[in-house]
């Protein structure tokens, strides 16, 4: 036998047993649970394809050009994958540490999605990998499940004749992420009107408008706060509150536990349940699940999974609003005022701002209050995280209690 027969036989074995291979492993790399699938799934796919040309001589040039341009492709999506895998060594990883996001803090509520645990204490630093800290703060929340105000802890400090309650509702702005129990909003305002305001904070990491209308519509303030005295509603409003009121992902996600509300047929905003009940909750959660076993998909599942706001979920945003303000008139005889944290440029935000005064809503704009914001913005916002300061927090408290009598 010559050795260019032998040579045949040999390749033609390595091809052969390669072909099986392929067809052993591909299954296994697709069916079990591995971090990155696609490194490995993409290299078999390649390695297949060539040996598919090789093995198979009679194949046509156009059947084997497709099969190597197929198997190309799929190194080159290995490649991809691998230099997304690649650590940027020029940015720090940010880590929060503690007892925030653990289970003995967050509680969930039948009837508003979830809540912090009544009479709980937790700690939360955020920093950097290398140490690098951005806030070492503590929540305190009470016997209602609200973050702690000055009356909380010191009983009559509010024995005054003439005070008046303060209802803050919002998400993590109101409750005051990244500074301590005196440094948040809500607790501001009570002390520096010299506890003639009773103020209550009913914000929660991650809340927006829909926990406000369903808290408002079963009147779960009414047995919290005295309603013989007279009460100024005030809601802290972002613009990320579009997608959290309309359950965009990715906070369909993360907020899958909270009230969903639709707009009906004759333009009234109802209650539908919550996120986590509903079937598009289930794909979106597999999905997500799926896309994050990939780097590339992890890149562009954004735009993927649905996060494209329409005037649709503006619209919805602005309704939920402007009921829970109705309710506010009609029931506690006051009015709802909104302090709004938005980009002037942002179409959305300028849409919302008219739409909330033409429905007469009181709105003051974050930097008509704060004039020097963006010269200053590292002393009104928590560097490496974004939430505003206690710096930013006492200039509110300050105008506020200057504006108390129009309220």
């Amino acid at each position: 036998m010559s050795k260019k027969n032998i040579k045949t036989i040999i390749n033609k074995y390595i091809v052969i047993i390669s072909f099986i291979l392929n067809f052993i492993m591909i299954p296994i790399f697709i069916f079990t649970n591995t971090n990155k699938p696609i490194i490995p799934i993409g290299l078999l796919v390649f390695v297949l394809s060539i040996s598919i040309i090789l093995y198979f001589k009679e194949l046509s040039k156009t059947k084997k050009a497709l099969l190597f341009n197929f198997g190309i492709i799929s190194l080159f999506i290995v490649g991809l994958e691998i230099f997304f895998n690649i650590p940027k060594s020029n940015n720090k990883e940010i880590i929060n540490t503690g007892t925030l996001y653990k289970s003995n803090y967050f509680t969930d509520d039948d009837l508003i999605g979830y809540r912090a645990t009544k009479n709980s204490q937790v700690t939360s630093k955020k920093m950097t990998e290398d140490g690098q800290v951005f806030y070492d703060v503590t929540y305190t929340i009470n016997k209602y499940g609200l973050r702690v105000s000055p009356h909380d802890l010191k009983e009559n400090i509010t024995n005054n004749y003439n005070f008046k309650n303060i209802l803050f509702f919002g998400g993590s702005f109101t409750f005051g992420e990244g500074v301590n129990d005196d440094e948040n909003l809500p607790w501001k305002i009570e002390e520096k009107s010299n506890y003639k305001l009773k103020s209550y904070n009913f914000g929660f990491h991650g809340y927006g408008p829909h926990q406000m209308l369903r808290t408002l519509e079963l009147g779960l303030i009414d047995n919290i706060v005295d309603l013989n005295k007279s009460s100024i509603f005030m809601y802290l409003l972002i613009p990320d509150h579009i997608d959290r009121a309309s359950g965009n992902y990715p906070y369909i996600i993360w907020g899958s536990n909270s009230p969903r509300y639709i707009i009906d047929e004759k333009e009234i905003v109802k209650y539908d349940g919550m996120f986590k009940d509903k079937i598009q909750f289930e794909i979106i959660k597999k999905l997500e699940s799926l896309f994050n076993k990939s780097s590339i998909l992890n890149r562009i599942k954004n735009n993927i999974l649905g996060w494209k706001r329409t005037k649709k979920d503006v619209d919805l945003l602005i309704k939920i609003i402007e009921k829970s303000n109705n309710i506010i008139k009609d029931k506690y005889n006051s009015k709802l005022n909104i302090i709004f944290w938005y980009d002037i440029n942002d179409s959305d935000s300028e849409y919302i701002l008219k739409s909330l005064k033409d429905l007469g809503i009181n709105v003051y704009y974050v930097r008509d209050i704060v004039p020097d914001m963006k010269i200053n913005w590292k002393k009104y916002m928590i560097e490496g995280d974004g939430h505003p300061s206690k710096y930013c927090y006492d200039s509110i408290a300050e105008f506020l209690i200057d504006e108390i009598d129009k309220l």
